[in-house]
């Protein structure tokens, strides 16, 4: 699992420079906090949950072209992870982390008020999760978003940001999940079974280029 996150940091790192040298326009830096929902899907006899908690986080937008920028995604989640199988003889329930690193794209639209934009992201990286003594059991995953929200410039440097996202952690067809320093293997049969809806508001700083 380090391996396959530390390769997965190495390319987005890369995609990352390398649209740098395509940059016309400012870089926006924005950090967060806010709310992410319990998320239960069944799996082979029982079910597991994803635990609601505070999330915190920030971001880096670079932009572009006029009204499209790249960003630089990362947010972590405090939560509880949960399974239960009767099949599978697993049963456990420990406090944990849900972190996400990521790199997409952003389309602004501006709004009536010249102050205001709304936007719009699609976003694909990572996803970790991991228990609070970080045990070898935690387990890292691509991950795709989507998100959307709104963003008030109080002035030309600085403004506030409003976000809704949709967090989809990806998991093959056949692969399993593990949770915890004992040990919980949960058989999951299809395509991404959890879904995270997240909330969250945060302060943006404006760097003119």
């Amino acid at each position: 699992m380090r391996k396959f996150k530390k390769q997965l940091l190495i390319v987005i790192a890369l995609v990352a420079f390398s649209f740098q040298g395509f940059a016309q326009g400012a870089v926006e830096i924005t950090g967060f906090g806010g709310y992410t929902f319990k998320n239960t899907f069944a799996i082979y006899g029982g079910e597991a949950t994803v635990g609601d908690g505070g999330t915190y986080g920030g971001s880096l937008a670079v932009e572009v072209r006029d009204g499209f920028d790249i960003e630089f995604y990362y947010s972590r989640q405090e939560s509880t992870l949960s399974a239960f199988s009767v099949f599978d003889n697993v049963n456990f329930r420990e406090p944990g982390n849900v972190s996400y690193w990521m790199l997409g794209g952003t389309r602004n639209f501006q709004a009536l008020n010249p102050n205001m934009y709304f936007f719009t992201t699609l976003r694909l990286g990572g996803v970790t999760f991991s228990t609070k003594d970080n045990t070898p059991d935690n387990v890292t995953k691509f991950a795709a978003s989507f998100g959307g929200g709104l963003k008030y410039f109080i002035n030309d440097q600085m403004g506030i940001k409003l976000t809704g996202n949709m967090l989809f952690p990806i998991f093959d067809a056949g692969a399993s999940l593990w949770f915890g320093s004992g040990g919980g293997g949960v058989g999951v049969s299809t395509w991404s079974p959890i879904l995270q809806f997240n909330f969250n508001g945060g302060v943006f700083f404006r760097i003119a280029r």
